[in-house]
């Protein structure tokens, strides 16, 4: 999370990141397009790998080791962005500091 952001929020806590479910070849596989690789170069991201048959999530840790991000709770698909849900929960962890 940018600095900037993390001071503004007072957390690096997000309730709700969204990604896609595909439903490819018979099976369901969560993919998130979050960054380019471009994006993930100048970052020092590493990228996320999509291959069609696994998860593709955002990688735990970046290109050198640190933590980048934890899945801390699934929860579920939505046909429909939940976005009073999603409100909510941001307002919940809003100005919290760690």
């Amino acid at each position: 999370m940018p600095k900037e952001l993390l001071e503004k929020r007072g957390t690096n806590f997000v309730a709700y990141h969204g990604y896609t479910d595909l439903y490819l070849e018979g099976s369901w596989v969560k993919a998130t397009p979050t960054f380019d690789i471009v994006s993930c170069e100048n970052a020092g991201l590493r990228p996320v790998d999509f291959d069609g048959q696994h998860d593709a999530l955002l990688p735990t840790t970046t290109l050198n080791g640190k933590p980048h991000i934890e899945y801390v709770e699934d929860r579920g698909f939505f046909e429909e962005v939940p976005f009073d849900a999603i409100m909510e929960a941001s307002l919940l962890h809003k100005y919290v500091k760690p």
